[in-house]
C-alpha cells in the first residue's frame, strides 16, 4: 500500500446549481482528508451559481475554475474536466449533494488497499449512498439496497454489470491507469459513470466496494439523474412509464452492445437473471 500524502483531483460539473452548491463546497472543504484540488467547470449558469464559486476561489486556493463557453451536458463536461486534470486520483462531485466528513480519506484508503492487490491495473472505487430528501431527511439509509443493486456481484460479473449499473458517479474513485483507458469514449457513452465502470471492467481493471455510505445523496425537483423510486419494481409503475424505461433499456444496452455483449435478445435474458439474483438475495437476507 501507498503510503503519505497522494494529490486528489475532485471533479465538479456545475449548472444553475445556486440552491445547494454551497452546501456541497462547505462539506468539500469539512473533509478529513485535505491534499485535493477542486475542479470545477460550469455548463453557461444563469443564476448565482458563479457568483458562488468566485467567493470560495477567494477564500480558498485550490480551486481551479473554468467556465464553458458552449453547453457541453454532464458527459462531456465530466470527461472534459478529467482529461485537464493532473493528479494521483480522480473522484467526481455533483453540485447539489452532500459529503460526510470522512469521504475522500475512506475512498482513498480502499483505492489504495485495491491496487496494492491489483498492481499497475486500472481501479476504481465506489460506495453506497444515503437518500436523502431536498432537506437532508433520510429517505433511505442505503441506496444500493433501495434500487436493488448487487455491487458485489456486479463488480465480478460483466453479464450483469451490463444490465444494471455498478456505481454512482459522484461516489467513483479513479487512478491514472483507470484515466488512460477513458479516452476516447464513444457517442453511446451516455453517462461517466457507466462508461468508466464498464471500461475498467473491460480493460481487466478491478473494484474497490465500499459497503458504507460515505455522502448523503439528494433528491430533489431539479435532479438530472436520480435515485428513482421503491415503486420502479412494481408492475403498475413500469407499465405506466413504458416507453421511458423501454428507453432507459436501450440507452443501456447500445453501450453494452459497444463491449461486445451480444444481442437484445441475451441483454432481456441476463436482466431477467438479474432479478433472478436478486430474489435469492432477498430469501438469503442478503437484500
Amino acid at each position: 500500500m501507498q503510503h503519505g500524502p497522494q494529490r486528489i483531483a475532485i471533479l465538479l460539473a456545475t449548472y444553475n446549481g445556486e440552491k445547494y452548491l454551497r452546501e456541497q463546497l462547505l462539506s468539500l472543504y469539512n473533509q478529513t482528508y485535505t491534499d485535493w484540488t477542486l475542479y470545477i467547470a460550469d455548463d453557461g449558469s444563469t443564476d448565482g451559481t458563479t457568483g458562488i464559486i468566485r467567493e470560495f476561489s477567494k477564500q480558498y486556493d485550490n480551486i481551479v475554475f473554468h467556465q464553458n463557453s458552449e453547453g457541453k451536458g454532464a458527459l462531456r463536461n465530466f470527461m472534459d474536466l478529467l482529461a485537464g486534470a493532473e493528479a494521483d486520483y480522480y473522484m467526481f462531485c455533483d453540485q447539489d449533494d452532500v459529503w460526510l466528513p470522512h469521504k475522500v480519506e475512506t475512498t482513498l484508503h480502499k483505492m489504495q488497499e485495491t491496487e496494492a492487490d491489483h498492481k499497475n491495473r486500472p481501479v476504481l472505487t465506489c460506495s453506497d449512498l444515503r437518500v436523502v430528501d431536498k432537506n437532508l431527511q433520510t429517505i433511505a439509509p442505503s441506496y444500493w439496497q433501495m434500487s436493488r443493486r448487487l455491487p458485489n456481484l456486479l463488480a465480478t460479473n460483466f453479464k450483469y454489470l451490463g444490465v444494471c449499473s455498478l456505481a454512482t458517479g459522484c461516489t467513483i474513485m479513479i487512478n491514472t491507469a483507470a484515466k488512460h483507458i477513458a479516452f476516447p469514449y464513444p457517442p453511446c457513452a451516455f453517462m461517466h459513470d457507466a462508461w468508466l465502470v464498464m471500461k475498467t471492467m473491460k480493460a481487466g481493471g478491478a473494484f474497490g466496494i465500499i459497503h458504507e455510505p460515505l455522502m448523503l445523496y439528494r433528491q430533489h425537483e431539479s435532479n438530472t439523474l436520480g435515485a428513482g423510486d421503491k415503486k420502479n419494481s412494481c408492475l403498475n409503475y413500469k407499465l405506466r412509464n413504458f416507453n421511458v424505461l423501454l428507453q432507459q433499456n436501450k440507452i443501456m444496452y447500445a453501450l453494452a452492445r459497444y463491449f461486445g455483449y451480444g444481442s437484445w435478445l441475451k441483454f432481456i435474458f441476463y436482466k431477467v437473471m438479474y432479478k433472478w439474483q436478486l430474489h435469492k438475495a432477498r430469501r438469503a437476507g442478503k437484500q
